[in-house]
């Protein structure tokens, strides 16, 4: 057998089944060989073939074992590299920017944390007037930030909400060479934090 996706054997179909069951796929996970098994119905030779997929880590690609497994908070793969965690659970990337924050709404909530002034948030991220506008619309809409009038300025400020998924948020992007540069540029280090000790 080869390492992705591999044959596992060819039969003739059950009689009591119709071509139009037999026709839709079926995906089983198999927790115990980290394995996807895919059921699918040849119509040519009308046989059912099993084929297995084996286990990659959703964010890296990496090959997953038992030893090096974590589940996503939403059911995905993850090698134990690639685990940010949100409330003791792990994310994948694909999760953390469809159901939390881009990286672009990450840059901004980083950017009202600091007290950044809009100017140099723009120059520094590398956003647009636009999408700044967008992202902060985003982020209201998330509850991630709410806005509070000082004088005539309409200032947004972070919520409890909003701290609460930023760890989540920068160990996702962290990594990434554009947001590490970001947050370099802006004076914000991180490192290993341990529970418990002050910096």
């Amino acid at each position: 057998m080869t390492f992705g996706d591999a044959e596992i054997g060819d039969y003739p179909p059950p009689s009591w089944l119709t071509k139009e069951e037999l026709s839709t796929e079926i995906i089983t996970l198999t927790d115990e060989s980290l394995e996807e098994l895919r059921t699918v119905y040849d119509n040519e030779s009308e046989t059912i073939q099993n084929i297995i997929k084996f286990g990659i880590c959703s964010t890296c690609g990496r090959s997953v074992t038992k030893q090096n497994i974590v589940r996503c908070l939403y059911g995905c793969q993850l090698c134990d590299k690639c685990r940010p965690e949100y409330l003791g659970r792990a994310v994948c990337r694909r999760h953390v920017e469809s159901r939390f924050a881009s990286k672009y709404e990450t840059i901004v909530l980083i950017g009202i944390v600091s007290k950044i002034n809009k100017v140099k948030l723009l120059k520094v991220g590398k956003i647009t007037e636009n999408e700044y506008q967008t992202v902060r619309i985003n982020l209201e809409e998330k509850g991630y930030i709410k806005f509070s009038t000082i004088g005539l300025e309409n200032r947004p400020k972070i919520t409890p909400s909003g701290y609460e998924v930023l760890s989540l948020l920068i160990s996702t992007y962290q990594k990434d060479p554009d947001f590490a540069i970001f947050l370099q540029e802006i004076g914000v280090v991180i490192g290993p934090v341990q529970a418990g000790t002050k910096q």
